[in-house]
């Protein structure tokens, strides 16, 4: 009797455990405060989590898009061609998006490092103005790449992403 009863309580600890670590793990997720999520969405661009992106994203989801070019006098890079897209089905979105994009930093370095973003978000939707913004080093070439991450201030969950 005394085996079975130990039996008994090791399975409801056990159980109670994992029943704690997953109110834990979803508690986590929806206490993060807008940094936090922008970063956790760019850990899971990194990581090729397609999932994860789903889950800390909402739709309709803002892709913004810019190219770099020439400039016109031959010297150094402007910012060139712009596109900008609203997607519903985000899960085939971040799949075509983790196959070619990496961002270098993980953490974000705030838009005091940069400007306004003027450059990069004129002509761009009003969305971009409900965001908190969040700016990451992507790398640099021949010019410093970024990553824009734009999280909703009633939702908390990331909508817009801008990448030059």
């Amino acid at each position: 009797m005394g085996a079975r009863r130990h039996r008994n309580w090791v399975r409801g600890s056990i159980a109670a455990f994992c029943g704690l670590l997953l109110l834990v793990a979803c508690v986590s997720d929806a206490v993060s405060s807008p940094r936090e999520q922008a970063e956790r969405f760019v850990r899971a661009l990194n990581a090729d989590d397609v999932g994860r992106l789903v889950a800390v994203s909402e739709s309709p989801f803002l892709l913004r898009e810019q190219a770099w070019e020439s400039a016109s006098d031959g010297y150094g890079f402007v910012l060139g061609a712009v596109s900008e897209e609203n997607y519903a089905n985000r899960e085939q979105m971040f799949r075509d998006l983790v196959a070619r994009v990496a961002v270098d930093s993980e953490e974000t370095v705030g838009l005091r490092a940069y400007e306004t973003l003027t450059r990069e978000l004129r002509g761009a939707s009003l969305e971009w103005q409900r965001l908190d913004l969040f700016v990451f080093l992507r790398g640099e070439a021949d010019v410093e790449h970024i990553a824009v991450v734009g999280v909703s201030r009633q939702t908390g969950k990331v909508t817009a992403l801008y990448l030059n």
